[in-house]
């Protein structure tokens, strides 16, 4: 297929045959997370179901009979096709994988030498050092500094950073690298393979008892090309690697536990059949054995010794319609490389000319390049924020506001620590002491002592469009650009006094509508009594929420000691007798609940879950917190309590005021409804907005109280009314407008509202609307 095909362009693929292509794509989302995953198109997923109903496949080991056997030619071609794509030669070898990660195992486990691997690396090549130190010698590290102007592009640039090892006598080295970079999109020299196996890269030269011939020295080349596969050709023979690793869902979405390792024949006479070089063998890896005895005799075909048991010959299967989908949809490689580019050349040039009203720049992009060729950098443009004080923006509020607009990205180091400290300038000492105290890639702090920690990313594919371009750049200008100056609008410090509670609401069934009530029991182990204490699960068994399921807002549930009743508009009320739900029935399960394990029991009433799947329009069920649900007594996601002030309520109502929605209405909250939408437990009064959030405690006595634990950051939930589950964008872009809390870290915009409460108390305790305590700072 020529780039001139009715169903693309040179800016990608037209909208007409994405609307065809990718129906998950209808709800207008702009998924900009392609070097995550790529995506696969229906008729690919069509005629792959219609391959496996109306074909007999059997386990190809079972090649006595007609269908095994089939199934293993099928597997054969499968295996030349993948060879033809990637120019593998038939001297060389192509070993079916569950993926890349098991493809950089598999030669961690085999390979007898030195480890040097580019800093820029993803997880899984890094990660091949553990096995490789405690096995063979010695681990290196290249470093680049950037702040020194040190050329990426030129290996004779890089510093030799000694990781670990013993020993010194072993002269063969692996050297790893990423063909692109899944961090920043760049593209690194294949050059760099012949340099290194020729011994003409001078880096060789600073490795321990490194000399200027390099002596006997032995150097082979693994290059990752699952990133660089999804939008460029790739011909293995051209590039005279030792190794590649790659995962095919990376190309077409589709099948997801699939990758191939590839072997040089170079490689595989030298490295890959060391006597003892494999311990344990498999179902398939082996020609012959004897139980009673120490025999074994590997298999004959190297690909055959390597995929040990069954192979997943149904994801194999699948190959064929994935490349053939990707070919009708884009073209050729280098049509989806070049359309690809083009579109992210234009993301680029757009995001940096974005500038405040002050002229400060709005995003701070980490690159390599300037976007120039697409021989050097890739579909991928990753970036942070900055208001027009030059504050950074956490990227998870980034995150969450795209979320809000439905465009989907990715925000943290992405896998890859190294390229993520090198090009935000993190100092490693930094970096290990904020894991040491519980940070992970991806987790809540990503602004630190006011310099990120973490990025976003967006990254195209051939299923991109010019119309995402242009509503991502929409949204960017939107949101996150200052138009004009605004008059800094400071927290003011509370003074220590009383406040007063002015409501209190539980939500007896997880996401669906608060019961407000005048007094109410407060458990000294956990939460407001039946607070949460029921939820809703699908039938995979996963927890559901407002965000995924905005018919929760529908039902209104009221609890007594012996009922739990629920009403939705248009469809009356059930009741569930609480005094038989659940009793003698299935036993407890465990669901996942903000990553915790919590056992749940059905209520196991047919009458409730009909009408509750009715409402929800899907099979639902209601289930209950068993009474041995470990530490947690309820169902709730961060803490027992959440509080708010009316003042902070009144703050975000005014800022509510005049704003619009993207149709021209105009949005119109009383407090009730936002205290609903936040879903408080407690609404209390205060002398001035937010200032909740300087508080510590609450006293109610001398020996009863809460414990403020912190502020509530928000996700795209608080779009949801929940007066009628319709959804408003625009309240996390206006939460944002806000001043931001105090303390922090530096960040420049508010994301929190409400605080999580903890009650300290020996015994069980009733709280009044009405009810006065004491403020502590």
């Amino acid at each position: 297929m020529s780039i001139s095909s009715a169903r693309v362009t040179s800016d990608g693929v037209t909208e007409a045959a994405r609307r065809d292509d990718f129906p998950q794509l209808a709800d207008d989302v702009i998924y900009l997370d392609n070097a995550g995953s790529s995506l696969h198109t229906e008729q690919q997923i069509r005629r792959f179901s219609e391959d496996i109903i109306n074909n007999l496949y059997a386990n190809p080991h079972s090649s006595n009979h007609a269908s095994g056997a089939r199934c293993g030619d099928v597997i054969e071609q499968a295996r030349l096709d993948v060879m033809r794509k990637f120019n593998v030669t038939s001297r060389d070898h192509v070993i079916f994988t569950s993926g890349a990660t098991a493809a950089c195992q598999l030669v961690a486990e085999v390979f007898d030498g030195n480890f040097v691997y580019l800093q820029d690396n993803h997880t899984s090549v890094v990660g091949m050092r553990e096995s490789m130190t405690s096995r063979c010698g010695r681990v290196y590290c290249l470093s680049v500094d950037r702040v020194q102007s040190a050329d990426p592009f030129c290996l004779d640039d890089y510093d030799v950073i000694e990781i670990s090892g013993a020993g010194g006598g072993n002269r063969r080295h692996l050297f790893a690298y990423p063909a692109q970079s899944n961090f920043s999109g760049v593209k690194y020299p294949l050059e760099w393979v012949g340099q290194v196996q020729t011994g003409s890269a001078k880096f060789k030269q600073k490795l321990p008892g490194g000399s200027d011939d390099g002596g006997d020295d032995e150097f082979y080349v693994f290059l990752d090309v699952a990133s660089y596969v999804s939008t460029s050709p790739f011909n293995f023979a051209e590039s005279r690697a030792d190794f590649a690793c790659l995962s095919f869902y990376k190309l077409f979405g589709f099948p997801t536990g699939l990758g191939v390792l590839i072997v040089s024949k170079r490689a595989a006479a030298k490295l890959m059949t060391p006597p003892g070089a494999r311990k344990y063998f498999g179902g398939g890896s082996v020609d012959a054995y004897l139980s009673n005895r120490d025999f074994h005799r590997p298999a004959t075909t190297l690909h055959a010794r390597y995929e040990r048991g069954t192979i997943n010959y149904y994801d194999v299967i699948a190959l064929k319609h994935g490349f053939e989908s990707l070919t009708r949809v884009a073209g050729s490689m280098l049509d989806i490389q070049l359309a690809t580019f083009r579109l992210t050349q234009a993301l680029y040039r757009e995001m940096t000319s974005l500038r405040h009203y002050n002229d400060t720049r709005l995003a701070v992009v980490y690159a390599h390049t300037g976007f120039e060729r697409a021989q050097r950098q890739g579909p991928i443009v990753t970036f942070n924020l900055r208001d027009s004080r030059s504050r950074f923006v956490g990227c998870n509020d980034v995150i969450r506001l795209a979320t809000s607009h439905k465009i989907e990205l990715r925000a943290g180091c992405f896998c890859n620590v190294g390229a993520c400290v090198a090009m935000l300038g993190i100092d490693a000492d930094v970096m290990e002491a904020l894991y040491q105290d519980g940070h992970r890639c991806g987790g809540e702090r990503d602004v630190i002592d006011g310099r990120p920690v973490g990025a976003v990313r967006a990254s195209l594919g051939y299923f991109s469009t010019p119309g995402d371009v242009t509503r991502f750049v929409a949204f960017l200008r939107d949101c996150f650009v200052e138009k004009e100056e605004k008059l800094a609008r400071e927290v003011e410090e509370e003074e220590v006094g009383m406040v007063t509670i002015k409501k209190i609401v539980l939500f007896p069934v997880k996401s669906c509508r608060g019961m407000e009530v005048d007094e109410w029991v407060l458990r000294h182990e956990g939460g407001l009594e039946m607070d949460r204490k029921w939820m809703l699960i699908d039938e995979h068994g996963v927890c559901m929420t407002l965000k995924r399921h905005r018919q929760l807002s529908r039902i209104q549930p009221h609890v007594s000691a012996s009922t739990l009743r629920l009403s939705a508009p248009g469809h009356g009320s059930v009741a569930l007798d609480l005094s038989a739900a659940g009793h003698g029935q299935e036993a407890p399960r465990e669901v996942k609940i903000c990553g915790d394990r919590v056992r749940v029991h059905p209520c196991n009433d047919v009458t409730v879950d009909s009408w509750l799947s009715r409402v929800i329009e899907c099979p639902v069920q209601l289930v209950q917190i068993h009474e041995d649900g470990g530490e947690r007594r309820s169902l709730v996601n961060q803490a027992q309590y959440l509080a708010v002030t009316e003042p902070s309520l009144r703050a975000l109502r005014d800022a509510i005021d005049d704003a619009t929605t993207d149709d021209g209405d105009v949005m119109t909250n009383d407090e009730q409804s936002l205290a609903a939408r936040f879903r408080c437990n407690l609404v209390l009064t205060s002398s001035r907005p937010f200032a909740e959030e300087q508080w510590t405690h609450l006293r109610i006595d001398d020996v009863t109280g809460f414990e403020v634990t912190g502020n509530c950051r928000r996700c795209d939930v608080i779009c949801v009314d929940p007066r009628d589950g319709s959804r408003r964008k625009e309240m996390l872009k206006i939460l944002k407008s806000l001043p931001p809390p105090v303390g922090t870290g530096g960040a420049a915009t508010r994301n929190s509202f409400g605080v999580y409460l903890r009650l300290s108390s020996e015994s069980d305790i009733r709280l009044k609307v009405g009810s006065e305590v004491a403020v502590v700072l």
